[in-house]
């Protein structure tokens, strides 16, 4: 079982890097928030949380995937994201939430689907497969910056940055 941390900014609308880190201590790479243009900055001022994009990077700075909102007009319903790999795979991310105390979010990745389940007053999230198998536990520390987010991954059928994109993305539109 492999660890990973990372600390998310107290400001949402921020998009500068932010690391994540393994066991030791060391950066294995990093995720970051990021508008196509000015204009939806200016749009997700005014309109909370309008659209999200995120890439996430290789510790060498390598952009290894994107995940680009393409649901912007239809929010009340739920967001679909589309994830763009560095191996040519593209993937996608739905938020199946019907209701905000019990959040769901559905993964396909590589031709399987995952689910990302977190229930009220419960501060994990947890990824399983489609066979009910838990992939990877997601909690986070305290309620108040500067909040420490820790990611255990038991297998590695989703790698950590896709994991970490899947929950920022969901900690940014919660």
């Amino acid at each position: 079982m492999a660890v990973y941390t990372y600390k998310p900014h107290f400001y949402k609308k921020s998009t500068k890097e932010i690391e994540i880190l393994d066991e030791n201590h060391k950066r294995i790479g990093s995720i970051q928030r990021y508008y196509k243009n000015k204009w939806m900055r200016v749009v997700d001022h005014f309109i909370d949380e309008y659209e999200v994009n995120l890439k996430a990077f290789h510790v060498d700075g390598h952009s290894l995937i994107t995940v680009e909102d393409v649901t912007p007009l239809t929010k009340m319903i739920g967001g679909e994201w589309k994830i763009k790999c560095v191996d040519g795979g593209n993937n996608r991310i739905s938020d199946k939430t019907k209701i905000k105390t019990h959040i769901r979010y559905e993964l396909q990745y590589r031709e399987k689907w995952y689910l990302f389940t977190k229930d009220i007053g419960n501060r994990t999230m947890r990824v399983q497969g489609e066979s009910n198998m838990l992939h990877a536990e997601i909690t986070y520390d305290k309620m108040l910056p500067p909040m420490t987010i820790t990611v255990k991954n038991h297998s590695e059928e989703v790698d950590v940055w896709t994991i970490a994109c899947v929950y920022y993305l969901y900690s940014l539109r919660a």
